[in-house]
């Protein structure tokens, strides 16, 4: 049976690709999108074409950002989940 994860090389293709939706969702340039996260506009221009976005920026990315976490790391939307009010 064929492995259904997808391989290293999809994941980060696909990160880079959400990586990319999330600044032009906000209508940020490359400059905006590292002042935000505080690198060098070289290195975060490097996060979207070739190199692995470092795990300890996707917090800052996610605040920055207003974007879930769950989301930039899998792509998949949060699961909202609503509590009952008490009255």
């Amino acid at each position: 049976m064929a492995d259904m994860q997808p391989s290293a090389q999809q994941y980060y293709l696909s990160f880079r690709d959400r990586l990319k939706d999330i600044r032009a969702r906000l209508k940020w340039s490359q400059a905006d999108m590292a002042n935000a996260l505080g690198i060098p506009l070289v290195t975060y221009k490097s996060y979207e074409v070739r190199s692995k976005f470092p795990p300890h920026l996707i917090e800052r990315l996610a605040l920055v950002t207003h974007t879930d976490v769950g989301y930039i790391v899998t792509g998949k939307a949060p699961i909202h989940r609503f509590s009952r009010r008490v009255a």
